[in-house]
């Protein structure tokens, strides 16, 4: 018979704690694991994920009065009985005042409701003046379906404007000036036959002029006269755009490259089982930036393309958090993944079985202690880490192998440990063990130090960021010997063994991430990355 299980929300912090997380069911329960930069005011901190997942890009003369707001309605929510959320959007709210980080999420409805979701599931009602506060300004735009400018599209690629305004109808009518992002840089597109101009609102007016060098082709075409030109424009060209609506207006600038069609290919696999990944690879394709990728169940992370070469590539990482791993049941699923690309999709099938490991006691005695705020603290530190990823591609070859060079290994990745309360947890990393501390603990491959630090539970640890989003984190030395920012070669010392903290040994525990999912990292030990070409 196995062991009682833990409440779901606890099992979640130690996992978050050890860094060893269920992510499906981290990211469900956080909103988000990617965590924006937190915007400053006096000793408080804030960042926002928005309802579409994104990060709220919120202005620096605009930090202090949101920190007051959200601190405000949490300190005057009120218990709600019957309060109705469907039609309501969440935000993901992070305060955070240097010592104490929170997490909390905001419900709001277009048509002025407020509540605070608390960690039992109850909800608070957050008090009308707050509430028409928070709606009436520039920040609430995504509850309101006329609040997004139109995009343009070109050859299937969506162009960012260099000039442009738009004003919303948002709470009770108001109208709203919103913020549209734009671009100073001629950015180039490329398409693969004849070039199209089209947007996701018809504009009232649009006129189109095309340069060849400093000739003039065509100037203030209509958007029918561009389409009856478009077969004859074969070469490299600039395009000036200006379109105008009743709510707002913009200008494009850009250029076009003819290229080849691009071509996707699923070109390697890292586990047939949960807890490996798949591997895209790609050719004409001119920014890695403007490929899409969408797999189906969702996978609990977004993946991304990322320059290779003359290549491009992405990484899909299949967490062991995508099947129920409590009831061993070896499950089978399909997963599809959709790569987009200049108005063209290609669809790739990956079937995958849960991977069912046995079960070992993790007996910890150091230290550490486990309560809200180290537990907070550690999900914030592993989400600013995994924010960000490095664009190039730094590692080569083969990672390391340390059970080759004299490192015990046990317990491995995806082992069921059973903790001193009889809770269980799925272990994401493997343990290496060590007779002493102090042994020299080498960098897997090359690539950049990203994070170096001492957390109460994960203890003094260090982060390499190799490249195609992949990580490796080295927790519970005794010290680091690499500073952030520096390059590192494979083999080169990153710290040295040690037991600091949560722990119950003398070595170090070693992560493997994609995207900031924990993925098995023997496929990578082996064979490394088919499709990755040398680094810098």
């Amino acid at each position: 018979m196995r062991k009682k299980k833990l409440k779901i929300p606890v099992i979640i912090a130690i996992v978050l704690a050890l860094f060893l997380p269920t992510y499906a069911a981290v990211i469900s329960y956080f909103a988000i694991i990617s965590r924006p930069a937190l915007m400053s005011s006096g000793n408080y901190k804030i960042s926002v994920i928005q309802p579409d997942g994104s990060d709220m890009q919120i202005d620096d003369s605009d930090s202090s009065d949101l920190i007051n707001l959200f601190r405000s309605m949490k300190r005057d929510a009120s218990k709600s009985v019957s309060g109705d959320t469907s039609d309501c959007y969440a935000y993901s709210v992070t305060l955070s005042d240097g010592s104490r980080t929170e997490t909390t999420c905001f419900l709001f409805s277009p048509a002025g409701k407020g509540y605070i979701k608390d960690g039992t599931g109850d909800l608070l009602e957050v008090p009308q003046r707050y509430t028409d506060l928070f709606l009436s300004g520039k920040y609430a735009c995504l509850l309101y379906n006329n609040s997004a400018m139109p995009v343009m599209t070109f050859s299937g690629f969506a162009v960012m404007p260099e000039r442009a305004e738009w004003s919303y109808s948002g709470y009770m009518g108001q109208k709203v000036s919103l913020n549209v992002p734009v671009t100073g840089d001629v950015l180039n597109y490329g398409n693969a036959s004849e070039p199209s101009i089209s947007f996701s609102v018809p504009p009232v007016s649009c006129s189109v002029t095309v340069y060849s060098g400093e000739d003039v082709l065509t100037k203030d075409a209509t958007l029918g006269d561009f389409a009856s030109l478009a077969k004859l424009l074969t070469g490299n060209y600039t395009y000036y755009v200006k379109a105008a609506w009743h709510q707002g207006s913009a200008e494009y600038r850009f250029t076009s490259s003819p290229i080849g069609k691009a071509s996707f290919s699923l070109v390697g696999s890292g586990s047939t089982e949960s807890g490996g990944y798949a591997i895209i690879s790609g050719t004409g394709v001119l920014s890695p930036d403007d490929v899409g990728v969408k797999v189906s169940p969702d996978i609990g992370v977004k993946p991304a393309f990322f320059a290779n070469g003359g290549s491009v590539c992405a990484i899909i990482p299949f967490g062991l958090g995508i099947f129920d791993t409590s009831n061993g049941s070896g499950e089978s699923r399909e997963y599809i993944i959709t790569v987009t690309y200049g108005g063209s999709s290609t669809t790739f099938r990956v079937g995958l079985k849960e991977a069912v490991y046995q079960e070992k006691d993790l007996n910890h005695t150091g230290t550490a202690v486990m309560n809200g705020e180290t537990l907070g603290n550690t999900k914030s530190l592993i989400a600013s880490v995994c924010a960000s990823d490095e664009k190039t591609v730094r590692f080569s070859g083969s990672f390391l192998k340390y059970e080759d060079i004299g490192f015990t290994f046990s317990p491995g990745f995806g082992r069921i440990r059973i903790l001193p309360d009889s809770s269980e947890i799925v272990q994401q990393g493997v343990q290496y063990r060590s007779e002493k501390a102090g042994i020299s603990v080498p960098a897997a491959n090359a690539g950049r130090v990203v994070r170096v630090g001492n957390d109460t539970l994960l203890g003094k640890f260090a982060v390499i960021d190799h490249g195609l989003g992949i990580k490796t984190w080295y927790c519970h030395l005794s010290e680091c010997v690499v500073a952030e920012g520096t390059s590192v070669t494979k083999g080169e010392t990153v710290g040295r063994t040690g037991s600091s903290g949560y722990t119950d040994t003398t070595g170090f525990f070693f992560i493997t991430t994609v995207r900031g999912m924990p993925v098995s990292p023997y496929a990578m030990q082996e064979n490394g990355i088919p499709s990755a070409k040398s680094g810098g």
